[in-house]
Parts: C-alpha cells; structure tokens; sequence
C-alpha cells in the first residue's frame, strides 16, 4: 500500500462520514445522522481552527481519516459560521427529543468545561477502514496531523 496522505477536502466529506459512521458507530455525532456528518466535515476543513487528513488510494477510495483542531471552541463556532444553517437541517427531526437536545447542548458546552490541565487542541476523530487496518494507515495519518500541529506552534 502507497502512502497516499492528503490534507482533507470538502469533497472527501461523504466518504469521511460514512467511515465516522461505521467506525465510530456507538458516538454522539453518528447519531446525529450521515447528513449532519457531512456537513460536519465539509466544515472541518474550511476552518481557520481544523485540519484533517485522509488516506486515499489512487482511485480516489477514502481508507482512513483524521481530524483535529488547534481549538475545539474556534472549530465549532467557525464550523457553525461557515455551515450551520445546513448542520441544523439534519438536527430538525431531535427537536422534540430532550435527551438528544441535552446531549448537544453539552457538546456545545465541552470546550469552556475543559480544565486547564489539558491543551485547547485535540484530535476530534481517527477512524481507519477494516479493509486497511495494520496496514499503517492510523499511525501515517497521526504523523501527518502531529507534523501539522507542530508547524501551528502546538506541542
């Protein structure tokens, strides 16, 4: 398998839900629905704050993907900025479940809780493909974000 690590695009936001969707199948956010994903990382990487990465094979097959951001805070208030009126739409259907409401609400939250022991940046999400598991994939995609982190001055 060719190294084949890119920076993540809008384009690469479907194929970047549906691996968060399957890998990460018991999280918050892949209850939210593959339209909220999308919208989600279709944000991630038009963020001042976010960055990811991808590996993908020359046909264009997502296998794996990470995203992080330098400030969790920034990262959801600029990806509500940049797309909120198209992350909300997926949303309208938890209106009228309270513990869906409650959950997002502390999610929001998060940031502004987080104790000043521990950094402002993150990795939000890692997830690798079962077809490429122990091949290498989530330790090039870790290097390539921690190289990313370190050339924004983050330790």
């Amino acid at each position: 398998m060719t190294n084949c690590v890119t920076p993540m695009r809008k384009d690469h936001a479907a194929a970047v839900a549906e691996l968060h969707r399957v890998g990460i199948d018991t999280g918050f956010l892949s209850s939210l629905g593959p339209m909220f994903l999308r919208q989600l990382y279709k944000a991630v990487p038009s963020c001042p704050a976010g960055f990811g990465y991808v590996w993908e094979e020359s046909d264009g097959h997502v296998l794996g993907f990470i995203a992080c951001a330098e400030s969790t805070g920034a990262i959801y208030k600029q990806s509500l900025l940049r797309r909120g009126v198209l992350m909300a739409f997926p949303l309208l259907r938890f209106l009228v479940r309270p513990s869906i409401i409650k959950r997002m609400y502390h999610t929001w939250r998060y940031p502004s809780q987080v104790g000043d022991d521990l950094p402002v940046s993150e990795v939000l999400s890692i997830v690798v493909s079962s077809d490429a598991c122990g091949k290498g994939v989530g330790k090039a995609l870790m290097k390539a974000a921690f190289e990313e982190f370190r050339r924004r001055g983050i330790a």
